[in-house]
């Protein structure tokens, strides 16, 4: 009998890890979960801190719109302001490494990842989040994350599965237009994941919240509505030519349909690794020593 209620008590206790990150660790991500912005896009993802001095790890795509660039050479000759803004109201304005539009730029770009630092120099030392290796999850593992989805200015918490790593070919489009392929490691993962929540961290929930680790980068979606969005687009086109006289216009009306399912995660949540931010953050620790 004693067996049996010491195997019960075990059982709710695991259970009752299951089902809650606990206290500790949403505190931890409020301080170091933070939501972007650029300025005068209305551009928004989501970013968050890797080391004590406050260096800032997002998707190369959220920050990409910030980037103005020389019409001929298409080169990087300005970058627009950058903020960032905390769940307990604090605003820091950041600026890119320059390494991320110079020598690593096409790194940050195929792995989709970018690294920004606080733009004023400060004495104040920043919560973080501890940084993995890709290797260090399985398929099946569980895993959490956090963000701003839908631009809106609350955090948002997601819980869920480590579903399927797998290695894809993309295209790489050059500034003279031609298109060279490459491969790149991502993963399906089973986690909630909208437009604004790109550059949040995919974090391998450890035995105990010390343990956990920033294993990847949310950054996309598939969605099978969105996919075909350009079938469906022609459909609309040929019904309105059918119907010139109609009041209705069709077409504008499905595009904001269309929007919201292309930006929504009615499909598959993606992933890529956190690899390449943790190996420019040990370059700049040996610099600092």
């Amino acid at each position: 009998m004693k067996k049996i209620l010491l195997f019960l008590t075990m059982l709710s206790c695991f259970l009752g890890l299951a089902q809650s990150l606990g206290k500790e660790r949403i505190d931890k991500l409020d301080k170091a979960i933070l939501r972007l912005t650029i300025d005068k896009t209305g551009f928004s993802g989501t970013g968050f801190v890797i080391n004590e001095k406050g260096y800032v790890a997002t998707c190369n795509h959220v920050i990409r719109p910030a980037f103005n660039r020389h019409p001929d050479s298409k080169k990087i000759i300005s970058i627009k302001g950058i903020t960032g803004e905390f769940k307990n109201g604090d605003i820091v304005k950041y600026v890119v490494l320059p390494d991320y539009y110079g020598d690593d730029y096409l790194e940050g770009l195929k792995n989709d990842f970018i690294i920004l630092a606080p733009k004023e120099d400060s004495e104040k030392k920043y919560a973080f989040l501890k940084i993995g290796y890709w290797s260090d999850v399985e398929e099946g593992d569980e895993i959490f994350t956090a963000g701003f989805p839908l631009s809106i200015k609350q955090r948002v918490i997601s819980k869920g599965v480590f579903s399927t790593k797998y290695e894809a070919t993309k295209g790489l489009v050059e500034a003279d237009g031609t298109k060279k392929p490459y491969n790149r490691k991502e993963a399906w993962v089973d986690l909630t994941l909208n437009s604004g929540n790109s550059g949040g961290p995919i974090i391998l929930l450890g035995r105990k919240p010390k343990h956990d680790k920033v294993i990847g980068l949310a950054t996309f979606l598939w969605n099978p509505y969105a996919n075909q969005s350009a079938k469906i687009s022609k459909m609309l086109n040929d019904y309105e030519k059918n119907h010139p006289n109609n009041d209705l216009n069709v077409n504008k009306l499905f595009a904001y349909v269309l929007e919201a399912l292309s930006k929504n995660s009615l499909g598959i949540s993606g992933a890529v690794p956190i690899d390449g931010v943790y190996q420019k953050l040990q370059e700049l620790n040996r610099e600092e020593q």
